[in-house]
């Protein structure tokens, strides 16, 4: 099994069929998410002013049905393989899931991982800004009320505070992604990892970057302050064979054959209240994944010492099967019924419109309708 870096076998020579289908899966996520958001969030829009915890569970639960058919896609039509391992995460908590940053695409896989376990409804990812004027699933995004950020630290924390803020007022349980290595873990980022060890004094990593822990410390702490029994799901993704490291291969047809997932829950006694010993402790985690990590490359699973057996197959469920199927042409035929009522009914060409200009103005501006949502909480 090739090495985090070693994929040479792995790009070999996509089919037409690979390019196809990629280019199936790329159009159609742009698709569904662009007119899905442009008539869930115009109808729902008036509740923000009026109702705005019962525009977040709608919107919620719009979201967690674009996933899923997201999910479904990966699997129905890439024909990617999920195997999972380890603890189970619990739905309907406030909670925080940490994973090691692979590829460009790892918060799209995890939602594979979530669906069959606690449910899409409140995830929230910490996600590049730039991402939220993606025409469509950055829209998405931002009426999702995602995190963003800059990687500026002065401008991140302020608006990571009012998200915190806004979720708190609104008594909110949510549950959200974050990489705390801060980018995708690729030759150049290896490298500045490395100079980064070097300059600590660190042992220097070979399957993980090593973890930038301002932005996690921070969010733990504001997260405890509103709810004392959080807990942290430690997961390690890995790829056992093919997967693109980012848009331009998936675009040449490089589509990713299987993901595993290991879990690991850190209730709330285990999670430490300070800031020093967060980060020490965040980076104990990824001196664990190197090793787990390193382990998996050589098994071709994973193992851990606490369960005693590596990666098992998620075994074909047919109740999941038919969900994501019922789920999946759902949105397709909701999305040709909007994309024909468009073209026949004028009101709702003047509301597309209308928040197609307010996404491009706040594109302008260098907001986003998460904002909106944030500081209308404050």
């Amino acid at each position: 099994m090739d090495g985090p870096l070693g994929r040479e076998s792995a790009l070999g020579g996509p089919s037409v069929p690979s390019r196809l289908k990629a280019l199936v899966f790329m159009l159609v996520l742009l698709l569904t998410s662009a007119v899905g958001t442009l008539c869930v969030n115009g109808l729902l829009m008036p509740l923000l002013l009026f109702r705005p915890r019962l525009y977040r569970l709608l919107f919620d639960l719009f979201i967690g049905l674009w996933q899923w058919q997201a999910a479904g896609l990966l699997e129905k039509l890439i024909g990617m393989k999920v195997e999972i391992t380890g603890d189970e995460i619990h739905s309907n908590e406030q909670s925080l899931i940490i994973m090691n940053h692979r590829t460009c695409f790892d918060w799209l896989y995890c939602w594979s991982l979530l669906l069959r376990q606690s449910g899409l409804w409140t995830h929230k990812t910490v996600v590049k800004s730039p991402l939220r004027h993606i025409p469509g699933p950055g829209w998405a995004m931002q009426c999702a009320a995602y995190l963003f950020v800059n990687r500026r630290w002065e401008d991140d924390e302020n608006h990571l505070k009012t998200m915190m803020t806004y979720y708190a007022k609104l008594n909110y349980k949510t549950q959200i992604l974050i990489f705390p290595e801060g980018t995708d873990f690729n030759p150049v980022s290896k490298q500045r990892s490395d100079a980064f060890a070097a300059k600590q004094g660190l042992v220097p990593f070979s399957y993980v970057l090593h973890p930038r822990t301002t932005g996690f410390t921070f969010l733990v702490s504001q997260l405890q302050q509103g709810w004392k029994d959080l807990p942290i799901y430690d997961v390690t993704i890995a790829f056992p064979s093919s997967f693109p490291q980012n848009e331009v291969e998936l675009f040449n047809g490089i589509l990713p054959g299987s993901v595993h997932f290991h879990v690991r829950r850190h209730g709330p006694a285990d999670v430490p209240r300070t800031v020093d010993s967060l980060s020490e402790w965040c980076t104990a985690r990824w001196q664990e994944k190197e090793k787990r990590l390193r382990s998996f490359y050589e098994n071709g699973r994973f193992v851990d010492a606490q369960y005693g057996e590596g990666s098992r197959p998620q075994h074909r469920n047919l109740w999941l099967d038919l969900c994501i199927y019922a789920v999946m042409f759902s949105w397709y035929f909701g999305t040709a019924f909007v994309i024909l009522a468009v073209f026949w009914w004028p009101l709702l060409q003047v509301v597309f419109a209308a928040e197609i200009l307010l996404f491009v103005g706040l594109w302008y501006r260098g907001s986003g309708f998460d904002v909106i949502q944030g500081t209308s909480a404050s």
